[in-house]
Formats: structure tokens, C-alpha cells, sequence
């Protein structure tokens, strides 16, 4: 990733517009991200209970990905929304005759732009 900086770990906007990356770079994070196993089952999963130490269950969070819900062979990767980025979708489709990435940057409504595909 040659093209990308980031000032913090978790995404959000950085300092004075600090944050910047590319189609190609993010392209090559997801690549090699979902390589291992447990980030692409994190990827796909469509919700997730959350349980205490003791196993009490504790609440349940649903992805903000609406194309795993709504197309069969979504695979997943990431979505994301800031001020500075707008909506952003690294977004995996595959069966059995291709597998597809399309990574939207800057969307207002990544999820149409990324269903027209």
C-alpha cells in the first residue's frame, strides 16, 4: 500500500484531512485480509451475539453491509462512512463463474452504486 496514510487504527477522519488511500490499495488490503480465515468468516457474518466472560448474553450486532442480506453470494469485506471519505464499500461477490471485488469510494449510497455491478 503505497498510496495510503493513515494517522489512527480504527478509521475515522484524521487530523487537518491527514487520511488518504486509493482504489488500488484498498483493492490489496482486502486481498490479503481475507487470506485468513477468521477476518473472512468476520467478513461475512451476518450478525454476532455478544456474550460476557461468564457466557451471559449480553446483545447482538448486525452488519451494515445490506448486500449480505440481500445477495446470495456476498461475501463481504468492509464498509465504512465518514465525513471526509463519504461512504465507502469494499465489496466481494463470488460464484461459481467469477469472483468479484469492487471497492466504491466517496459514494452517497455505496450499497446501490455497488448492487448495479
Amino acid at each position: 500500500m503505497t498510496q495510503s496514510f493513515f494517522t489512527n487504527p480504527i478509521g475515522l477522519d484524521g487530523d487537518n484531512s491527514s487520511h488518504f488511500s486509493t482504489a488500488q490499495d484498498l483493492f490489496r488490503l482486502a486481498n490479503e485480509a481475507m487470506k485468513n480465515e477468521t477476518i473472512r468468516q468476520a467478513a461475512k457474518s451476518k450478525e454476532f451475539t455478544i456474550k460476557s466472560i461468564a457466557e451471559s448474553y449480553i446483545g447482538k450486532l448486525e452488519t451494515t453491509n445490506v448486500l449480505l442480506k440481500e445477495i446470495p453470494q456476498t461475501i463481504g469485506v468492509k464498509t465504512g462512512k465518514t465525513t471526509e471519505a463519504g461512504e465507502v464499500l469494499i465489496y466481494e461477490y463470488k460464484d461459481e463463474a467469477k469472483d468479484l471485488v469492487i471497492i466504491v469510494m466517496g459514494s452517497d449510497d455505496r450499497f446501490s452504486t455497488c448492487a448495479h455491478f
